[in-house]
């Protein structure tokens, strides 16, 4: 599935702010999505997010961060972890897992703040769990500059 959005100031919504395409590709155990965000005109930005995944379960009990993939517990809702390439997430009261990754991660600009993180919730154990990685909490992009992002997303039943 190719997709294309046009971006717009919230403030006036006749000046485009970026284009953001996107690429989902389905496999059997995993999915891929491709992006770009073109950015038409200069912003400053704050918590500038791509490729969130929504888990439909309970809570997230452990995660596993990187190829050492060592058990880490979570001890509240929010997860926070900086240089993650890669992180497993599961509850084995729910059967499944699900193997985050960025491969490509070119996110570009002024003073990018955090572009390399992965934040993991259970949003206070409601069904509503986000995960994704960030593409930078504060900092200023230009007119052309223009962020490139793959992620997977890798499915596993548990038994």
């Amino acid at each position: 599935i190719v997709e294309q959005s046009e971006l717009y100031d919230p403030s006036d919504e006749t000046t485009l702010v970026a284009i953001h395409g996107k690429e989902y590709i389905f496999t059997k155990d995993k999915l891929t999505i491709n992006q770009t965000v073109l950015w038409k005109r200069s912003e400053s930005l704050i918590n500038s997010y791509l490729a969130m995944l929504p888990v439909a379960k309970t809570v997230t009990s452990e995660i596993a961060l990187n190829t050492n993939y060592q058990k880490t517990t979570i001890s509240s809702n929010y997860g926070l972890y900086y240089n993650a390439d890669t992180a497993i997430s599961w509850d084995d009261t729910k059967g499944f897992s699900v193997r985050f990754s960025k491969p490509k991660w070119e996110i570009n600009g002024q003073n990018i703040v955090n572009n390399n993180q992965f934040i993991l919730t259970d949003n206070g154990g409601g069904q509503y769990n986000k995960q994704y990685f960030v593409c930078c909490t504060s900092g200023t992009v230009a007119e052309g500059d223009l962020w490139k992002t793959t992620t997977e997303y890798e499915f596993a039943i548990n038994k």
